[in-house]
């Protein structure tokens, strides 16, 4: 940990990262990376953070196979490797404030480019080639720049070297680019360069590495052999595997090598069948590892399975939330009646207080500046239903239990009628509405002994228990014509939406 803060606190010094207290909206973890001459690198891990929202510049990083025409004849080479080399792009304000981590003794911002950021590589090429425009006889990929020498002779080429290497250093010391001396191979025949070897007789690969990948593949094969071989496979799977005129079978299905499944998923996705089909098709004859998973991505990814698919089925009912408090989420919504619009809310609100939320449809009216100024007024969140009318489902029964008090009223006083509704307990319900938002019954035209006017508790447990068993009930009756859930959305994908057809009378 001594090492770590030492190296925050060089960082500090370098106006490399400064210490951040205001809130931020992005925080990554910080990662330690110990380097071949063991010091210490502090790096992030954006990757499930900012690195998701970060727009990538789309600029090409060349490779070696592109430089080729460059180091043709070429025969004296100095590497050199630019010093922190991310740390060469400066951040604006806002743009450092999404590199916040988390140190050990507070949280760090980043005032240059860290390592790790998905845009990091791109812009630094594009940084780098912009620097090095103009220099002759200077290639660069990421980080590394190799100073080439031309010539019919030796002497020539160091000549045409020195002049090169002299024009790139003044270069740097005029944009401040330091240079690593410790990596530097300095003008010579034979250099290192991105995995290769450059020498004056021509280039190969480096031999270090590919000892490397001879290592990690014998190391392969024996865990491969092992697998098959010791028993840490299913012993019935090695019994299923044969081999028949050259191919590989898994019992009666020819086994998919990699280089083949693209072709084999496009067979099968030829006559859009959709995932399930496809599936059951594929596994009469084909078998990869993960085939069914790869199938299901190519069908859901396709835009002509997408467009003539079946209507999305209904979906399982969603409940709100049941609210803590009496009246702190209402519902609201319109009604007519013999060519008459009934809304009354401030009513209500003056009698029974000001609720926190206030459900309502979609309806023009909901979305009008003196709808939002009232909300405004008097304090409360006004949350829209989604666009189906079974989303605000408590008002829209209100609304027939409303309509059907006025037609059968007539001559009658509605408000008597709407009195004994409310002095009622509803089916399933232990309570009134009238006892479970003011915990005592209503004087009505029914007789009644005074002790059941008085205040009494209501339990709230037991309210709570009502309304879940209804919805328990409601929720099993719904799902009966409900297949599955809708699919997770991501921001930015692309749905097809089946026009609803219009009315002809």
């Amino acid at each position: 940990m001594e090492r770590v803060n030492k190296e925050l606190d060089r960082l500090c010094e370098k106006d490399t990262i400064a210490q951040v207290t205001q809130p931020t909206e992005w925080l990554s973890n910080m990662l330690v990376r110990e380097k071949p001459d063991g010091r210490i690198r502090i790096c992030t891990d954006p990757s499930r953070t900012v690195n998701k929202a970060i727009r990538r510049p789309v600029y090409t990083i060349p490779t070696i196979e592109e430089k080729l025409p460059f180091l043709t004849s070429a025969k004296v080479f100095t590497v050199v490797d630019v010093s922190e080399a991310f740390h060469n792009i400066e951040l604006d304000y806002e743009s450092s404030l999404l590199t916040t981590f988390q140190g050990p003794n507070g949280r760090y911002r980043y005032k240059r480019m860290p390592f790790g950021m998905s845009s990091g590589p791109e812009e630094y090429q594009r940084r780098q080639q912009e620097f090095l425009e103009g220099l002759d006889g200077v290639i660069n990929i990421a980080d590394d720049i190799c100073v080439l020498g031309w010539g019919n002779t030796k002497e020539q080429a160091n000549i045409d070297h020195d002049k090169n290497l002299i024009a790139l250093l003044d270069n740097c010391k005029e944009q401040d680019l330091r240079l690593t001396v410790k990596k530097m191979q300095f003008k010579s025949t034979t250099v290192t360069f991105m995995g290769h070897k450059l020498t004056d007789q021509g280039i190969c690969p480096d031999p270090g590495k590919l000892g490397f990948l001879r290592y990690k593949w014998m190391s392969r094969m024996k865990l491969l052999v092992g697998y098959f071989v010791t028993g840490s496979i299913k012993r019935k799977l090695r019994e299923e595997i044969t081999l028949y005129e050259g191919v590989l079978l898994k019992t009666h299905q020819v086994i998919v090598p990699t280089v083949l499944r693209k072709e084999m998923l496009e067979k099968i996705h030829k006559f859009h069948q959709g995932a399930d089909s496809s599936i059951r098709r594929a596994r009469e004859a084909l078998f990869w590892p993960g085939m069914s998973a790869n199938i299901r991505q190519m069908s859901e990814a396709c835009g002509i399975c997408a467009q003539f698919q079946t209507e999305q089925p209904r979906e399982p009912m969603k409940s709100h939330e049941i609210p803590k408090l009496p009246w702190s989420r209402i519902s609201v919504d319109l009604f007519q009646l013999a060519d008459k619009n009934y809304l009354v809310m401030k009513k209500n609100f003056a009698r029974h207080g000001i609720p926190s939320e206030c459900v309502s449809d979609n309806g023009p009216q909901f979305d009008s500046s003196e709808y939002r100024s009232f909300a405004r007024e008097c304090g409360f969140t006004p949350v829209k239903s989604s666009p189906y009318s079974q989303g605000n489902g408590k008002a829209e029964s209100a609304v027939k239990v409303a309509k059907n008090i006025l037609k059968k009223s007539g001559n009658e006083d509605p408000y008597l009628a709407l009195l004994a509704y409310r002095n009622t307990p509803q089916q399933g319900y232990v309570y009134s509405p009238s006892e479970i938002l003011m915990a005592r019954k209503l004087k009505d035209i029914i007789p009644m002994v005074p002790s059941q006017l008085k205040p009494r508790l209501v339990d709230s447990k037991i309210v709570r228990e009502d309304i879940m068993k209804r919805r328990i009930q409601s929720k099993i009756q719904y799902d009966k014509k409900a297949s599955r859930p809708l699919k997770d959305l991501a921001v930015d994908d692309h749905v097809y939406v089946k026009p609803r057809q219009k009315y002809k009378p």
